[in-house]
């Protein structure tokens, strides 16, 4: 499968100039054959606190009006994030979403784990279950940035997926931590992880590198096979029979003990698609 990582910076919330630019990066993309692109946490807003008129409702969101334009015009597959308002409640939630090829939105997964030291306890609601979805021939389990320092929603979920995706805005200033953490997802769930973070500076100052990369099921950085270096786009060419190929020769999930990690009886969104309205 090719899958394209795009570590976008965003100028300003919903600017003709930003989806000028990410329609660029799909175009490109689309010439490679790419089947998935991936974008950061809140893609076109960042993580801004407090301007929660950032948050879009899905009924007439302007950023998933764009992507499932784009999905369906170029005949690729997208997450994305964005912070999503529910038009009944009023709650805000940080999500990752995906779109499939023919435009359809086709899962939604709210960030379990919310930063607190930025504020965001204080303006998000938590999300209440994990969420995997399938893409082609592989099963991809999302989360978001914070998401990425609890080991455990990631053994929830390993078993069902090859992929293991983080969308964020992590700061240069904990980059080991970003490298560290990938890795170690990788290792100790034999599956592959695609971390992709923003770059660029956000409205407090805050740096971001743009250090989106892959890591594989024996915990080894995948190179990929082209860069657009001006809009921080890398294209991989990922096989994902290394998956079933490292988890059989050296099978340690089978090993593993723990009790499930979230009740099902606050999905909002079913496992593998088909939005629940």
């Amino acid at each position: 499968m090719n899958i394209a990582l795009v570590s976008f910076n965003p100028k300003k919330q919903n600017s003709s100039d930003d989806f000028n630019s990410v329609r660029k990066v799909l175009e490109y993309c689309q010439r490679y054959q790419t089947d998935l692109c991936i974008f950061p946490e809140t893609t076109f807003s960042g993580f801004n606190f407090p301007n929660v008129h950032s948050a879009e409702n899905l009924e007439d969101s302007p950023s998933l009006k764009f992507f499932t334009a784009e999905a369906l015009r170029l005949n690729i597959s997208i997450i994305f994030g964005m912070f999503v308002r529910n038009q009944s409640s009023e709650h805000i939630y940080n999500s990752a979403l995906v779109v499939d090829k023919s435009g359809k939105l086709t899962s939604r997964y709210d960030k379990i784990h919310l930063f607190s030291q930025a504020g965001e306890t204080d303006f998000n609601r938590e999300g209440g279950a994990t969420q995997t979805v399938s893409i082609g021939d592989a099963s991809f389990g999302l989360s978001i940035c914070y998401d990425l320092r609890f080991p455990e929603l990631f053994t929830s979920i390993s078993k069902d997926c090859h992929a293991l995706v983080n969308i964020s805005n992590w700061p240069s200033k904990r980059e080991k931590h970003w490298d560290a953490l990938l890795r170690a997802r990788a290792i100790e769930n034999q599956s592959f992880v695609f971390g992709v973070n923003r770059s660029g500076f956000d409205d407090q100052g805050n740096f971001f590198k743009g250090d989106s990369k892959v890591y594989g099921p024996w915990g080894d950085l995948v190179k990929p096979r082209h860069n657009l270096e001006e809009e921080r786009v890398q294209l991989y060419e990922i096989d994902f029979s290394h998956v079933s190929e490292v988890r059989e020769s050296f099978p340690t999930l089978a090993d593993r003990r723990f009790r499930s990690l979230l009740v099902n009886s606050t999905k909002i969104v079913k496992r593998n698609g088909g939005m629940i309205v």
